[in-house]
């Protein structure tokens, strides 16, 4: 078990000193002692109860120390222990005539003595434990008497706060007085006690002797001899009380460097412990130092401010290590600083939606037809056309004859005669003749269509309309955990 020093008073115990000092008693009732871990940042003052405690402890014994300290004793075991336990705080309670107990004084430490748990072997261990309180202060405390036994340490203090024994029936314990039994003040005489002036006939000096020195006679005188006889007797029981002193002064001085050894020592294990045991991963077996341990089996909690815990549990990790505060991290992956990531920033999508910027340069097909552009030529070449071999044959007829009678416009080509008759005018019958067969060509020639000079063609349009601008997911294959933070 740890030596605590330094405990400081709670605002509650400081409130309850300043009522002892104005005349209230108080009582110091018990001794808890905890694993817990003080937050970084917390007020011990503060504190009205352990944070983890684990054991309760009577009070064996107290006393007052110079300068307003105040030593309280108490006597612990590890009967009832399962597992190994950490021992890192302890306080004092104590509490005031309205009968209400509170946490009067607290001490903890970072580092903390493991305490073995029972099966390993039963330890025994008596501690003081200093806090402070006034010299004006009345003071009580509440004291286990079924659970106090003297240490060496009791018995040397016990011893001097006491004097030697003395005779009982000597004259240190006797009233004043003048009769029998009581003896005369210094600055008194027997006649002024109203006693004779001279001793009565029947003092010592007329009285017989007696050698026995265990007489209860108050007559008889003793002797010489009887004197000598107790002399020797009050020697001999004085070396005896010597050596007996001899003999605790020397079990005092072995048990302080015992005391001292032990406080150098470890407790002891039992020879089952991980200390004997082989290297594996079965469940009498311990792993190696490099292979990764669960971390249920820490004490304390093994992440700092700023850490990141990353389960696919579902508690806050608060409740895993009682006094840290963690925060959630949603709806983001993490990411290694950089140049252009700074610690601590945020940013990022799941999804985008593309712009012209981010598009690669390509080419779209087009088809279509250009506007008039006025009168062109096109150039034939040079050629001539081949009539195929043939003859006419002029077919036997007449042709009517335009006119004939009358004159001017009013001439007809058929005229009425006296008798009412009409006549009219053909030319002699003619044709029937053969041209004969011919077989002839055009001339060469090498036209040219008629031109209007150099031009251009403008094409204007658009292409048809494709996508709809959707943003589309751009997030890496991904497995959903529960990340959280640590804060404090």
């Amino acid at each position: 078990m740890a030596k605590y020093t330094g405990t400081i008073l709670t605002n509650k115990g400081k409130e309850l000193l300043a009522r002892a000092i104005l005349g209230e008693v108080i009582v110091f009732t018990k001794v808890e002692i905890g694993k817990g871990i003080v937050s970084p940042g917390t007020n011990k003052e503060n504190l009205t109860t352990l944070v983890d405690s684990f054991k309760i402890l009577s009070i064996t014994s107290t006393s007052k120390l110079p300068n307003g300290g105040y030593r309280i004793r108490i006597s612990f075991n590890n009967k009832g222990f399962i597992d190994d336990t950490y021992l890192r705080e302890v306080g004092v309670f104590a509490r005031g005539e309205d009968g209400t107990e509170v946490l009067y004084s607290y001490c903890n430490t970072d580092t903390p003595n493991l305490i073995p748990n029972e099966p390993s072997g039963i330890i025994e261990s008596v501690e003081d434990i200093i806090t402070y309180i006034s010299s004006a202060a009345t003071i009580n405390a509440v004291i286990d008497q079924s659970n106090v036994y003297a240490t060496i340490k009791d018995l040397v203090e016990g011893l001097a706060t006491k004097e030697n024994i003395f005779n009982k029936n000597g004259a240190f314990n006797k009233p004043f007085g003048t009769i029998l039994g009581t003896v005369m003040e210094g600055n008194k005489r027997a006649i002024d006690l109203g006693g004779e002036a001279a001793f009565a006939k029947k003092t010592a000096f007329n009285r017989s002797f007696s050698h026995v020195i265990s007489s209860t006679s108050k007559v008889l005188v003793a002797s010489a001899y009887a004197v000598k006889i107790a002399y020797d007797k009050g020697a001999a029981a004085l070396s005896k009380a010597t050596t007996a002193q001899n003999t605790a002064n020397s079990a005092q001085t072995k048990a302080n460097e015992a005391y001292s050894l032990a406080s150098e020592k470890e407790p002891k294990f039992n020879k089952g412990s991980a200390f004997n045991k082989n290297y594996g991963t079965g469940s009498n077996d311990i792993p190696r130092g490099n292979h990764n341990h669960s971390l249920d089996n820490l004490v304390g909690c093994p992440h700092g401010v700023g850490d990141y815990w990353i389960t696919e549990s579902t508690s806050n990790p608060a409740t895993k290590w009682t006094g840290t505060t963690w925060t959630k991290l949603e709806g983001r992956v993490l990411l290694g600083t950089s140049n252009g990531y700074a610690l601590g920033t945020q940013g990022g999508r799941s999804t985008v939606a593309l712009t012209l910027a981010n598009i690669a340069a390509h080419t779209h097909g087009f088809s279509g037809t250009t506007n008039t552009t006025g009168n062109h030529y096109h150039q034939g070449g040079n050629h001539r056309h081949k009539v195929d071999n043939h003859a006419h044959t002029q077919p036997g007829h007449t042709h009517s004859i335009t006119g004939g009678y009358g004159y001017g416009s009013s001439r007809a080509q058929t005229k009425t005669m006296s008798d009412n008759s009409t006549r009219t005018s053909y030319t002699n019958s003619a044709g029937g003749e053969n041209t004969g067969g011919a077989s002839p060509y055009t001339n060469y020639q090498n036209p040219n269509t008629s031109t209007t000079g150099n031009h251009n063609h403008t094409i204007s349009g658009t292409t048809r309309s494709s996508g709809s601008g959707s943003a589309f997911n751009i997030m890496n294959p991904y497995r959903v955990v529960n990340i959280w933070r640590r804060t404090a």
